[in-house]
This record gives C-alpha cells, sequence and structure tokens, in this order.
C-alpha cells in the first residue's frame, strides 16, 4: 500500500519527506479506507462464503496489541535483538528490506581492473611503479575501501601482504591483508575491501578489525568522502571514477561480466547492502520447532514437493530485520533514554519509565521504525481470535486446520505463522498447508498492483458474470501450478457458462403437455418410484 501511495503522491509533486510523517498517515489512512471496500466488494461478488462479521485488518487494534506482546514476549525470551549489522537497503522505498524482499536478477555488467599504488614505506608516498591490481564490479565504493586483500596461499602477492597501498579519490593509506574469502581465480586474485556496502567484506572487515566508513546516502548518493563526487548519483558517479581512473593510467581493463544483482521486490531499484542499527528476530530456535513440526507430520505441506524447498529455507535460515524505516505500519514498541538503554513495552501508551535507570517516560524516545508487514501478518491464525487473551474464540477455533495460499509466499507468511504460532501458543498453527499455484498474466508474468497487469474483478464480473470468473480461475488449476490468465480463458469459461445455461433452459423448456404449467416441481414420494425412476435418480446421485 505505501509503495503504491507513494506513486500517487509523487504525480502531485509531493513526497513523504515534504508531507511529514502525521500528514502522510492522514493521507495513507484515507487511502486504506477507499481501498478496503473496493477489495472486500470484490470478495462478495466473486461468491466468498466468509462470516464478515468477523473482518479483520493487520492495522486495526487488536492486531496493534498482539503486536506488541509478541515482541515483548520474544524480547524477554531472548529472541528479538538490536543491533549494528549490515542490512539490504532500497534507496526507492527508503528503508532496509528483508533478504526474502531481494530478487537475484541475472544481468551482464562490467568488471573493471584498477590499478592501487604501494605505499613506499621510506617516503610515505605512493610509488608510480609499485601496484596492486584489484578486480570491482562497483567502482563508486573505492570511495570507502579499507583494505586490499589477497589469498594467503597466492605466491603472486606473498611479498606485499602487510604493505600499504594508497586508495585513489580519498588518498587514504589502506593494508594489504591475507584472508582465505579470496577466490584467487576472480578476476586479479587481488579485491578490495568495502565492509559497510558488501556482505563478505563486511565478514572480513570484521575479522581483521577494519574500520567500516559509510560512503552513500539514503538515496543511494555519494556522501560523506570529502571529494568531488559527494552529493553525485551512485552510477553518475561511477561513470566519472572510471574516467578519472583511466586519466591517471590505473585503469587496466574492464570486460562484461555475468553477474547476479540484488533488486527490491517492490520498486526494482538495485539494492546496496547499508550498515544500519536494526532490530532483529533470532530465527534458529524458531525454525528448528517449525522443522519438527513438519518432520513429525504434525503439519503437512502439500503439495508434498515443497516440503524440500522448505527444508532448505529453515535449514538455511539467517536472523529476520523486522525494522522498517517507513511511517505506516506498526511501531516498534522500544524506548531509548539519554543514556542509551532500551525498554520494550507491551503497554499501548508506553512505559512509565526506563527499565534500567528509571528515567520518567517524558525522557524517552520511541523507535521511529515500523515492523516489517509480515511481523504483523505472521500472527494471524490467532491475533484474529483474540489472542494474547484467552477468548472463546481462541479456545474454540485454534490451532486452526487447513492454510491455504501460494506457494511464493511460504516463507515470508506460512513460515512466520508457524514460528511465531510455536513460539507464542506452543501449537502448530493449522496441520495443513495447501498451496496453490499463482495466477498470472498471459505473457506468464506475475499480476502485482505494481506493475498494472491485474484483472480488476468486478470489471470482468459486469462482463462476463460471477461464473464465468469462477469456472476460468479454476479450470485446469492444479495445486502448486501457475496458470495463465486472460482474455482467451475468459471468453471460453462465459461460452461454457452460456453453454449450460442454454441446456438448462432447454430442459425446462422440455414439459410435457400432460404435466401442468404451474404444477409444483418435487420429486414424488418413495413410495410412487417404480424402478426405472429409481435408477434415474440414483445415476444423477453417483453423478
Amino acid at each position: 500500500a505505501q509503495f503504491v501511495l507513494d506513486g500517487i503522491i509523487a504525480k502531485e509533486g509531493e513526497s513523504r519527506q515534504s508531507l511529514g510523517r502525521d500528514r502522510y498517515l492522514e493521507r495513507m489512512r484515507a487511502f486504506s479506507d477507499s481501498t478496503k471496500p473496493v477489495m472486500l466488494a470484490q470478495q462478495r461478488r466473486v461468491g466468498a462464503s466468509a462470516d464478515w462479521g468477523r473482518l479483520r485488518y493487520t492495522m486495526d487494534d487488536g492486531s496493534a496489541r498482539a503486536v506488541r506482546v509478541a515482541f515483548e514476549r520474544l524480547y524477554l525470551d531472548g529472541l528479538a535483538y538490536r543491533t549494528e549489522a549490515l542490512v539490504n537497503w532500497c534507496p526507492g522505498c527508503r528503508t532496509s528490506v528483508s533478504d526474502l524482499e531481494v530478487v537475484p536478477t541475472p544481468e551482464i555488467g562490467t568488471l573493471w581492473s584498477v590499478r592501487y599504488h604501494l605505499v613506499d614505506e621510506a617516503t610515505g608516498e605512493p610509488s608510480p611503479d609499485e601496484t596492486i591490481t584489484v578486480a570491482t564490479t562497483r567502482p563508486e565504493t573505492i570511495l570507502g575501501d579499507v583494505a586490499v586483500a589477497v589469498n594467503p596461499g597466492d605466491d603472486r602477492y606473498r611479498a606485499v601482504v602487510g604493505r600499504r597501498a594508497r586508495i585513489p579519490f580519498v588518498e587514504r593509506d589502506v593494508p594489504v591483508i591475507a584472508d582465505e574469502v579470496v577466490d584467487r581465480a576472480f578476476g586479479t586474485g587481488a579485491v578490495k575491501i568495502t565492509p559497510a556496502h558488501d556482505q563478505d567484506d563486511y565478514a572480513t572487515g570484521r575479522r581483521h578489525g577494519l574500520p567500516m566508513p559509510t560512503v552513500l546516502a539514503d538515496d543511494a548518493t555519494i556522501a560523506n568522502t570529502g571529494t568531488r563526487y559527494d552529493g553525485l548519483d551512485r552510477y553518475e558517479a561511477r561513470e566519472l571514477i572510471v574516467a578519472e581512473l583511466a586519466a591517471r593510467g590505473d585503469l587496466v581493463d574492464q570486460k562484461p561480466h555475468d553477474m547476479i544483482i540484488g533488486r527490491c521486490q517492490r520498486s526494482n531499484d538495485v539494492l546496496e547492502p547499508r550498515l544500519k542499527t536494526q532490530w532483529f528476530i533470532r530465527t534458529g530456535p524458531l525454525a528448528e520447532r517449525a522443522l519438527q513440526a513438519t518432520r513429525s507430520g504434525r503439519t503437512r505441506i502439500l503439495p508434498a514437493r515443497f516440503e524440500k524447498t522448505w527444508e532448505h529455507w529453515l535449514t538455511d535460515i539467517r536472523d529476520w530485520n523486522v525494522s522498517r524505516q517507513l511511517w505506516w505500519g506498526h511501531r516498534i514498541p522500544a524506548w531509548y533514554c539519554p543514556d542509551g538503554h532500551v525498554t520494550v513495552s507491551s503497554e499501548e501508551g508506553g512505559p512509565d519509565s526506563c527499565q534500567v535507570c528509571g528515567r520518567p517516560a517524558a525522557e524517552l524516545t520511541q523507535d521511529p521504525d515500523i515492523f516489517d508487514t509480515w511481523f504483523s501478518s505472521g500472527l494471524w491464525p490467532f491475533s484474529t481470535l483474540g489472542w494474547p487473551d484467552d477468548t472463546p474464540d481462541y479456545k474454540t477455533f485454534y490451532p486452526t486446520s487447513v492454510m491455504e495460499t501460494g506457494y511464493d509466499i511460504i516463507f515470508f507468511w506460512v513460515a512466520r505463522m508457524m514460528m511465531l504460532g510455536l513460539h507464542l501458543t506452543d501449537r502448530e498453527p493449522f496441520h495443513t498447508v495447501y498451496l496453490s499455484g499463482l495466477i498470472r498474466d498471459p505473457e506468464g508474468q506475475k499480476m502485482s498492483k505494481t506493475k498494472g497487469n491485474v484483472v480488476d474483478p468486478l470489471a470482468v464480473i459486469d462482463e462476463t458474470g460471477a461464473d464465468a470468473l469462477r469456472f476460468a480461475l479454476i479450470h485446469g488449476a492444479a495445486a502448486g501450478q501457475d496458470q495463465r490468465f486472460g482474455r482467451t480463458k475468459l471468453e471460453n469459461a462465459r461460452n461454457f457458462a452460456n453453454k449450460l445455461w442454454n441446456a438448462t433452459r432447454f430442459v425446462i423448456g422440455a414439459r410435457p403437455a400432460s404435466i401442468a404449467a404451474d404444477a409444483e416441481r418435487r420429486l414424488p414420494d418413495d413410495a410412487d418410484l417404480g424402478p426405472a425412476e429409481r435408477w434415474m435418480l440414483s445415476r444423477a446421485s453417483a453423478a
């Protein structure tokens, strides 16, 4: 919803920043109030047999309370923690995103080979002749380099380990280090280390105690480098840096390079690794219980082939970054005092004082971030029934039975419901997970409001009727299998519905003259049935 609204206000010449938090939230509430009736009308007209008296929304007061209580419990159990870490940052959405929201995209990029000059220890100046050549796909991150790394077993560089190299533009002298992480076969066998902007480099920087300067702002412009590139877009700076390296004679080579680029699932922006202080959920213990539930058979996944995918993801799971730098969502219920102490409270009005030093509430500041939307969604099976209170609905309907959803959100949603449900209620939230396929557009692309390739059910029903839409959706559908949906399929479904209608009219119109037009339509009493009638009714029943 936030991504869609941001697009709308951008056309009006506004932005989140220009509106400010309060005005933006007012606008979002109005937007939400206007779209909810449309979506509910779609479900009603398609014929969903829901108990509409139990309508719930992940942003209502019941969900808000469940979110606060759940997070406080996870925090007290040592499963929620706050730390500085390298996260996936979307410059377009201006927020961190979880690993699951990263779309790995194969692209052909460029691999540049750049010559760094080694420092002459006698003079302290870069040597014009002694150099080490590194390979990089992101020249703009040269500005954040803090080391050059080689493999300790690489004889080519054994003599330069321990020397210093001069990083161009920022004119910073950095050590040449040896680390097993370096692949001798990649590029030149020597790599630049930018801990604040690369996952592998971050780990290397931690191992060697290297500094971690950040050289990109939230909007992916160059920042804090003290160079003429500050304020430029990352790609604009890249072009200028490459040109300057070539002018200096330090651009050794550039060639096409097959790469996997991480893009944002919502905005399609190229993501940047960024150092941020965020809240995380420790997923190891939670994932282990979810795996036990499926391995024991207490919860089944259908089609069964998705069990392998489930196993792989939950076995190799990372901690869950639940902080989002957005405004529409549940605010993280953590408060900080001037001394840096953290207080997590499920109270609606927040804590009365700092739990560590006792400073009054007036001196505390709430975390500005909101939760990843899947956190509140992960509580759905029980938050909708009144949890954390032991309500009659919760006693009657929890655990639920069958969870049906698309296979594409088995980890976004199903895994989160399983992990949070088991920890917070001590029971599996459902005994069966039934995964449907995706309804794609005629070209096979996933439908999304962002792309604008969705089908409006209300418009289709106005044109072809609800029966045709329902039949088009179920015809040829199989568990876990995608289907393409478009004009041709709808027209075929409408034609089929017309055949049924005409056949019904024919049967109704084929009334023998011996039966009065106003005769009551009912089956005769059993005592009046002969063998032929019984045979016809048995065949109809079997059919």
